[in-house]
């Protein structure tokens, strides 16, 4: 157990804070000033997602407050220090007001009630059709200069970007018009649902919408019976209706899977459909080994299947290092086979499906 200090921090360690903070924030040093000291303890936490130790305490240090001020701008940001080579940025809370407000406003949450769940110091540049070509040609397409911002998660609004002023570095505010290598040239695919399916690919992997990493595998008009199958996955239900509708399916690869969308009356992410059967083996094969069970005892539902945004930790400790960044997971039930029931078990994992926390335990019925 480590004593929290009773003295200041040594000036080494408050000339470090500046210095740090000069760096990432784009303030001269001279606009910089510590305002506030303070004890503090960081509590560590594997960068992994899921990390496979509890939290530990760190050695104690100082919580340092810095300033940076101009006649236009002013942001205070948090740190944690135990020593001038150890200085950690605590995001969430060097989050300005302008920076809340703005997430209030845009996503339509009272400020009383808009909760941050991780927040991580990032770069913004718009995105550049320049991306694939040349250093000097891509100056010359995209001048603008690469900004500080924060990408925040939380309730209500999953991940977004935001400026140091509480700016919307959204992809879907900035990326240009042209995106026709989106929507390819034999599909009638509206260009805005298909702006929208590679948005929300490349907002899930932290990438530029415009990356050479997001490729389209094929744009197709289908049609579909909410009984029979032949596109999204249908929700777990008794009776169902024996209607042929139409859409689109769009597939996107991108982080080493391939994402299946479908749009009817609006565009949504069939989940179950993009993992992929390694991922649910692992799914498997990780509940197995954690709940005692054979994974053929294991079914994963797909109805129950959905993406959601975890912090770096989900050992029921918001700590430092876990709040620090949004991650991408799933979030899905899985029924274990008894002698007389199906339990329906349900999970959150990591993006692979290497690991797996248990949610909530309950028993599967079928719908009426």
């Amino acid at each position: 157990m480590y004593l929290l200090p009773t003295l200041p921090p040594p000036p080494p360690i408050t000339k470090a804070a500046i210095q740090a903070m000069g760096q990432e924030s784009r303030f001269n040093l001279e606009d910089l000033k510590v305002i506030k000291t303070e004890p503090g303890r960081i509590f560590y936490c594997s960068l992994n997602l899921l990390s496979p130790v509890p939290c530990t305490d760190r050695p104690s240090g100082w919580r340092i407050s810095v300033q940076g001020k101009t006649a236009d701008r002013q942001e205070t940001w948090v740190y944690y220090a135990t020593s001038k080579d150890q200085i950690t940025l605590d995001a969430p809370a060097s989050l300005s007001p302008k920076v809340r407000k703005s997430l209030s406003d845009r996503f339509n949450i009272p400020p009383n009630n808009l909760i941050i769940h991780t927040a991580q110091l990032t770069s913004y540049s718009p995105p550049c059709p320049g991306d694939s070509l040349s250093e000097t040609l891509r100056e010359r397409l995209c001048p603008a200069a690469v900004s500080p911002a924060w990408r925040i998660s939380g309730p209500g609004f999953g991940v977004t970007q935001v400026g140091l002023n509480g700016e919307n570095f959204d992809a879907d505010s900035s990326i240009p018009n042209g995106f026709d290598r989106y929507t390819g040239d034999k599909a009638k695919l509206p260009t805005t649902t298909g702006r929208a399916a590679v948005i929300d690919v490349a907002k899930k992997l932290n990438l530029n919408p415009l990356s050479e990493e997001i490729k389209i595998a094929s744009v197709k008009a289908i049609t579909w019976n909410l009984c029979g199958g032949g596109g999204p996955t249908q929700p777990e239900r008794g009776i169902c209706p024996n209607v042929n509708v139409s859409g689109w399916r769009m597939l996107i690869d991108a982080g080493g899977l391939r994402w299946v969308y479908y749009e009817n009356n609006g565009l949504t992410l069939d989940a179950a459909q993009t993992i992929a059967p390694e991922i649910e083996n692992r799914l498997k094969g990780a509940i197995a080994k954690q709940a005692r069970l054979s994974p053929d005892a294991i079914q994963v539902q797909a109805s129950s299947v959905s993406s959601i945004y975890l912090a770096g930790c989900l050992d029921g400790q918001l700590s430092l290092r876990c709040r620090q960044s949004a991650q991408l997971g799933w979030r899905f039930r899985a029924l274990i086979s008894g002698q007389s029931q199906f339990n329906a078990w349900t999970y959150q994992s990591n993006f692979q499906g290497t690991q797996v926390k248990l949610l909530e335990k309950g028993v599967w019925s079928p719908p009426p």
